[in-house]
């Protein structure tokens, strides 16, 4: 879904499935329906601090800056 230190201004809301969070290959938290990602960079207008990657079939709402 996002990768790490890469450039976007969006936030991810999770509507159906699980994702994880990593950062260095280490998963640093599950993201499951109703949870969301990219909060910081979108925030923050930084790179992306960690990587999100889905572990099943995932249904998100992209909110764009």
């Amino acid at each position: 879904m996002v990768v790490e230190g890469e450039a976007d201004d969006a936030v991810y809301f999770v509507m159906r499935g699980e994702a994880t969070a990593e950062r260095e290959g280490r998963v640093l938290e599950r993201i499951a329906q109703g949870g969301c990602f990219g909060e910081i960079a979108y925030l923050k207008r930084v790179r992306r601090t960690a990587s999100v990657r889905a572990q099943t079939p995932l249904s998100v709402l992209k909110l764009d800056r």
